[in-house]
């Protein structure tokens, strides 16, 4: 039982984290067009939460939270954004 609730908040560390990283790349995505004047503190905070995430991927608190390869994580994490950003622009590029 006691295993299982650590498993479970180790998990939802690292979710949390998947979606920090995530947030924080369309943050710096949406900003790049910006006219806001606080533009460049948004994204500097964006880009620091982006590579504190990818910190924690690389690192050794990962590899005691979970089983899994942090430096594929990210890879995988890169690649479905990719992925994501080319589906959004043919689906804008098809509806144009």
């Amino acid at each position: 039982m006691c295993d299982d609730v650590y498993s479970d908040l180790a998990n939802a560390v690292v979710q949390q984290a998947v979606e920090d990283w995530q947030n924080a790349v369309d943050t710096i995505r949406k900003m790049k067009h910006s006219t806001r004047c606080h533009k460049t503190q948004i994204v500097n905070s964006a880009k620091r939460r982006k590579d504190d995430c990818e910190s924690f991927f690389k690192s050794q608190w990962f590899e005691l939270l979970t089983n899994l390869d942090g430096r594929q994580l990210l890879k995988d994490l890169k690649k479905r954004d990719k992925d994501r950003q080319k589906a959004k622009f043919n689906k804008v590029n098809i509806a144009g």
